[in-house]
């Protein structure tokens, strides 16, 4: 498992992020008119940092637990678990890596799109709503996300 980002890294990622679509934003503007500080900007940017360090953490837990159950089919050990998660298993391990990353894309895009349908619900809309939440849209805004949200979403 990758290590939990730190605010460190997130600072720094935000700053070359931000440059960029500052620039980008100045060439070919979505919106003309709208300031770099727009409303929503200091809240959008505190999701920035909260959601890589805190739903970060939320959504692990719930990705093991979401695995739980397949540990726990009969005759399968934690060890050989790993090793099924690592390497692989059956007729899809016997796939070229390129046929395999096109079905991951494929398979990633389609639960994808449903889980973004399901969110638009009429239950799990309040946890959704988060992220519909700014009332100026820039390239920050798209990190407004519920722990509710992103956690489903990743066990998914």
């Amino acid at each position: 498992m990758r290590p939990l980002p730190n605010p460190l890294g997130l600072a720094i990622s935000f700053l070359v992020v931000g440059i960029v679509f500052f620039l980008i934003e100045r060439v070919s503007p979505g919106r003309r008119g709208q300031h770099l500080f727009r409303r929503g900007f200091w809240l959008d940017l505190s999701y920035w940092f909260f959601t890589p360090l805190v739903t970060g953490f939320i959504s692990r837990i719930a990705v093991v637990l979401a695995a739980l159950p397949l540990v726990a089919l009969p005759g399968l050990s934690v060890d050989a678990f790993k090793n099924h998660a690592y390497h692989g298993f059956g007729w899809v391990a016997r796939q070229s890596p390129g046929v395999q990353a096109v079905e991951i894309f494929f398979m990633a895009d389609l639960l994808s799109y449903w889980m973004h349908r399901l969110f638009h619900g009429r239950r799990l809309w309040p946890f959704h709503a988060v992220h519909h939440g700014s009332t100026e849209v820039d390239w920050l805004s798209s990190v407004r996300l519920h722990p509710v949200n992103e956690a489903v979403t990743r066990s998914v």
